[in-house]
């Protein structure tokens, strides 16, 4: 489902990637974590003085946040049979 609403998953683990969020508080066997926000780590200088983001990446964060939303609803129908709330 992630993977159909664009969001692709980043196995290089944590040493390719060091942030923290309190979404690792949130990680467990049986449920997946989703760390989703505009920009790019490294290239925007997140979580530093000179974070920063443009435009044009909150607008393609939105369209991500929708096509997470659509897809969400999509597996929910296709699981269950019933229709999202319109």
């Amino acid at each position: 489902m992630l993977a159909r609403a664009g969001l692709v998953r980043d196995d290089r683990g944590a040493a390719a990637n060091v942030f923290t969020c309190d979404a690792i508080w949130c990680a467990a066997a049986d449920r997946y974590v989703v760390v989703c926000g505009p920009g790019d780590l490294d290239a925007d200088g997140a979580h530093t003085a000179a974070e920063r983001v443009g435009l044009g990446q909150l607008h393609d964060y939105a369209a991500r946040v929708a096509d997470l939303v659509r897809a969400f609803a999509e597996h929910v129908v296709a699981d269950t049979g019933e229709e999202p709330c319109a």
